[in-house]
C-alpha cells in the first residue's frame, strides 16, 4: 500500500479528512462492505393490529381461581434474624401482624396513630424472639396453628444471640436492650412471669450502665417506653413493686396531657365536685390526685371518640397509661394484703382493673390476671366497715369495671352480687347504671359491651358459665 503525504502545516479540511479515512480503510478491510442498521427504520413506528383474545371453552374456571401469585416479602428488605429454610409465607404473616399492633379497635375513632412508631422488633430488626412471640399470638387467633417448631427455633437462636451480645463490647447497645425486651415479651405471652422477670432485672441493670433513665431517654425514647411497659405488666401480674421508679417512668414518658396533678391550675370543676364528697376526703392526697387524673383521661377519651374534641395522640396516650400505672403500683403493689379501709381497697382495685383494659397483648386481648381476679372477687364480698352515701355506687362501679377487665361477668356469684347491688340502688334500666358509672373512670367504647352483658345477666338472674 503506497504512502501518501499529508501536509499538517495547513489546517485540515473536509476533503483532507475524507482522504485520510479512505486511505485508512485500505488494507485488511479492502473490498469489505460495512452494513449498518438504517436509522430511518429504527425511528419508523410500526403499527400492529389489535384484537380481543378469544376464550377457549374447554378452559377450567376453577383452575384460574386457584392461581395466586404471592408477593415476595423480602423485596429490598434484609432480615438478619431469618433462619435457614424459613417459610416466607409465615414471615409475611408475622410482619403484617406486628405492623398492625394497635390499641383496641374500639378506640380507633378517638386515637391518632400518625406519630406512632413502628414496632420495636421492626425498628431494630429484632426478628428472632419477636417471631416466636408473634407466632404464639397468631396461633391463639387461628383454628389451625402453624410455625410452632419455627417459634422454638427462634427462641433458642435468641438465647445464643443474647449470650454473644453480653459477652462482647456491645452489651449495652440499643439492639441488646431490644432483644431482651422481646424475650421478656415472649415469656409474658407464655405466662412465665417468674422466669421472664430475670430479663426485666437485666433491663434495669443495663439502664444503669447506660447512665440512667434520662441519658437513655435522650437517645432511645421509644425503646425506654417498651422497657417501662414490660416492667409495669410484670409488676401487675406478679403483684410486686416495679423495678423502675415513678420518677424514672415520668422521665421516660414525658406527657403533654394536662393532668390536674401536674398542672394544679387546671383542676376540673366537675371532678372537684365529685372528689369533694365526704367519702373521698378520707383518701390520701396522692390517691385523690391519681383518681382525678384517671377520671380526666377517661373523659378525654370519651370526648375524642364522640368527636367533641380532636383525636388523642396514640403515643401520648400510651405514655399516659404507663405513667398512671407506675403511680398506681407505688400506692400499693397488687400483691400486698389489702388494708383496713374498704373504700380505698375498692377504689384501688377498680383503678387497677380500669388500667389493665388498655394493656392488651399482641393478640389484642386483655391478658388474664389471676391475682387481680382473685382480689376483686374477695373484695366485692367484703362489706364497707360503715355505710355512707355513695358506698353502693362505688361497689357498683367496681363490679362493672372488674367484669370488663377479668371476664367475671360470667361468674354466677358475681352476677348475684351485682343483682343485689342494683336492687339496693333501685336501678331498673341501663341508662341509670351509666349515670353511676360515669362518675368514675369509665370509657364507653371499651367498657360498655361487658357492662351491658353483666346487666343482662343480672336481670336474668342466672348465668350458664362459671370460672374455674
Amino acid at each position: 500500500m503506497p504512502f501518501e503525504f499529508i501536509n499538517n502545516n495547513n489546517p485540515p479540511n473536509d476533503a483532507t479528512r475524507k482522504r485520510i479515512r479512505s486511505h485508512a480503510a485500505l488494507g485488511e478491510n479492502k473490498g469489505k462492505r460495512i452494513s449498518r442498521p438504517s436509522r430511518k427504520d429504527a425511528l419508523r413506528t410500526i403499527i400492529t393490529s389489535f384484537r380481543i383474545p378469544t376464550v377457549k371453552e374447554e378452559a377450567s374456571e376453577t383452575t384460574c381461581k386457584g392461581l395466586y401469585v404471592e408477593r415476595p416479602v423480602d423485596d429490598g428488605l434484609f432480615l438478619s434474624g431469618l433462619l435457614p429454610g424459613e417459610s416466607k409465607g409465615l414471615v409475611k404473616k408475622v410482619i403484617s401482624f406486628m405492623s398492625s399492633i394497635r390499641f383496641s379497635s374500639e378506640l380507633g375513632n378517638g386515637l391518632d396513630y400518625t406519630g406512632l412508631s413502628t414496632p420495636i422488633c421492626v425498628q431494630y430488626m429484632i426478628f428472632t424472639d419477636a417471631m416466636a412471640t408473634a407466632i404464639s399470638c397468631l396461633n391463639n387467633l387461628v383454628s389451625k396453628p402453624e410455625g410452632v417448631l419455627q417459634a422454638m427455633h427462634h427462641v433458642s437462636h435468641t438465647f445464643r444471640l443474647v449470650n454473644q451480645k453480653l459477652s462482647s463490647q456491645s452489651a449495652v447497645t440499643d439492639l441488646t436492650i431490644g432483644v431482651i425486651v422481646s424475650m421478656a415479651q415472649y415469656e409474658q405471652n407464655q405466662t412465665q412471669f417468674q422466669q421472664g422477670s430475670v430479663h426485666v432485672r437485666g433491663l434495669r441493670r443495663i439502664t444503669q450502665l447506660r447512665g440512667g433513665m434520662l441519658e437513655l431517654t435522650t437517645s432511645s425514647a421509644g425503646l425506654v417506653q417498651k422497657m417501662l411497659r414490660v416492667d409495669l405488666e410484670y409488676s401487675l401480674q406478679l403483684g410486686s413493686p416495679t423495678l423502675f421508679t415513678v420518677e424514672e417512668a415520668l422521665v421516660g414518658c414525658k406527657t403533654t396531657t394536662p393532668f390536674s396533678s401536674l398542672y394544679p391550675s387546671l383542676v376540673r370543676e366537675v371532678h372537684t365536685v365529685i372528689l369533694e364528697q365526704h367519702q373521698f376526703k378520707v383518701l390520701p392526697e396522692n390517691f385523690r390526685g391519681l383518681l382525678m387524673d384517671m377520671m380526666f383521661l377517661a373523659t378525654l377519651l370519651n370526648n375524642a371518640i364522640s368527636g367533641v374534641i380532636p383525636k388523642v395522640d396514640a403515643t401520648d396516650f400510651h405514655k399516659d397509661i404507663i405513667s398512671l400505672g407506675y403511680r398506681l403500683v407505688k400506692l400499693e403493689p397488687l400483691g400486698l394484703p389489702l388494708g383496713t379501709c374498704s373504700l380505698q381497697n375498692k377504689l384501688h382495685l377498680g383503678l387497677t382493673a380500669f388500667l389493665t383494659t388498655f394493656l392488651q397483648g399482641w393478640d389484642g386481648q386483655i391478658p388474664h390476671n389471676e391475682l387481680l381476679s382473685r382480689k376483686l372477687f374477695s373484695e366485692i364480698q367484703t362489706p364497707f366497715l360503715y355505710e355512707q352515701q355513695g358506698s353502693q355506687g362505688i361497689l357498683l362501679w367496681l363490679l362493672f369495671v372488674g367484669a370488663t377487665s377479668s371476664g367475671l361477668w360470667k361468674h354466677p356469684a358475681w352476677v348475684s352480687i351485682t343483682k343485689h347491688t342494683l336492687n339496693d340502688l333501685e336501678i331498673e334500666n341501663w341508662e341509670d347504671v351509666k349515670k353511676v358509672l360515669v362518675r368514675f373512670p369509665w370509657v364507653n367504647a371499651i367498657h360498655d359491651a361487658a357492662g351491658q352483658a353483666l346487666w343482662r345477666g343480672a336481670n336474668e338472674g342466672h348465668s350458664d358459665d362459671s370460672l374455674e
